[in-house]
């Protein structure tokens, strides 16, 4: 978590943000999300969503840059949403059931 930039969200990552969010009403991070991110015991992970361009952010709530940040990712509602479809794409696509689904472009 040293350079943000460098920070993916894997498909693994959305379907587990997209179950939290659809079924529990909440983007509180799991110890699975967590670890896949690299994110220390001792540092917040919050994700916001957002209407605007997903970004990563560090926040020191005590103002010491020695201790470990806090880490916020915004995403980007829309963005978010497509990333959600293709990963249900691909599975239907690795499953051999694609052909079986309609799937219309939104745009």
């Amino acid at each position: 978590m040293n350079d943000l930039e460098s920070l993916t969200i894997s498909g693994r990552i959305v379907y587990e943000l997209r179950n939290l969010l659809l079924h529990e009403g909440s983007l509180d991070a799991t110890a699975k999300v967590r670890k896949e991110l690299g994110v220390k015991d001792s540092q917040s992970l919050k994700f916001v969503l957002s209407n605007s361009i997903t970004s990563y952010s560090k926040s020191w709530s005590d103002g010491d840059k020695g201790e470990d940040p806090d880490i916020y990712i915004r995403i980007n509602v829309v963005d978010f949403c497509k990333k959600i479809c293709a990963v249900v794409e691909n599975v239907y696509r690795e499953k051999d059931i694609y052909n079986d689904i309609v799937v219309f472009d939104f745009e």
